[in-house]
Formats: C-alpha cells, structure tokens, sequence
C-alpha cells in the first residue's frame, strides 16, 4: 500500500475517535458511506493478486462475521442489541483493507483495549453498568497500533497476555 493512500485512510478513521458514532445514527451512516470509497479502492488494489485478493476477502468475511456473530448472539441472549452493526460494517471493511492476518489482530486488540478502558470508566463513574459504551473508537486505536507497530511484536505481545505469560517463542 503506498504511504500517501494509508494516511488518507487513517485521517478518514479519526472522526470515529468521537465515539458519537453510536448517538448520531445518520452521521454514522454518512461516515460509513464515506469508507466504502476507500474500501472498494483498497479492494481493488488487491485485484492485482489473487492471493491479495482473497487474503482480503478472507479478512472481510472474518471481521465483518466476528462482530456479526455477537452482534446476533447478544442480541439473542440478552434480548437488547449487544453490539451496533456499525462496528460490523466498520470491521467488515477494516477486514477487506487489512487481511485476514491483521484483522485477527486488530480484533484482539480492540477486546483487550476495550475491556481495560471500559474497567477504568466504571470504576471512575463516567458510565453506569447500564449504559451503552460506544466500541468503535477501540476498533479505531486498536487499529493504529496494527499500522504503527510491527506485526510479530503486536503478535508477541498478544500471546504473553492471552496466555498468561506461558508462550515462549
């Protein structure tokens, strides 16, 4: 991917980091509309190769279909919508940018990232057990570490925590 193309992307992700894309539904839809332009590009870049192409549709169907699977899981047990299908469609097309690889990795970090600040706003009062905590701004840090940290040590880092510190490579 060519630098200039990556940081138009990371500039059009920055207006997510509001978290209003959970309270502003048509904002929300406007923005998403937006990312479909670059999606399609970075799809398209990927036509040049077969193996790019379906390392990305890979990614696409991976995380559009996690986040898809709670969204519906959540939804069926709790009886309330879990998760928004904002952050599916966002996961979705983060997945066709990034691979299957990447995908993997910005999802972890976005549940890990996730878990933490949602502890800290808890136990700091900003929100009650009962309110809403918009994830797209999780989806959207854990994907600037994916671009600015390098994949083996994201990976490394990863497997210490979720293993307890029993991984060695």
């Amino acid at each position: 991917m060519s630098t200039a193309f990556a940081m138009t992307f990371l500039q059009s992700l920055a207006p997510l980091l509001s978290g209003n894309n959970t309270t502003d539904k048509k904002r929300a839809g406007n923005l998403y509309k937006e990312y479909q332009l670059l999606f399609l590009f970075a799809f398209l870049y990927g036509l040049s190769n077969v193996a790019i192409t379906i390392n990305m549709l890979l990614g696409m169907l991976a995380g559009g279909g996690i986040f898809l699977l709670i969204t519906l899981l959540g939804g069926f047990f709790y009886g309330k919508e879990a998760m928004g299908f904002g952050d599916v469609k966002l996961m979705a097309g983060l997945g066709l940018f990034f691979g299957l690889s990447n995908i993997i990795i910005i999802t972890l970090l976005s549940f890990l990232i996730g878990a933490v600040l949602s502890i800290v706003l808890l136990l700091i009062k900003i929100k009650k057990s009962d309110e809403y905590i918009p994830f797209g701004p999780f989806i959207v840090i854990a994907t600037f570490i994916s671009m600015y940290v390098p994949f083996e040590q994201i990976k490394m880092i990863l497997m210490q925590i979720f293993t307890l510190g029993m991984y060695h490579a």
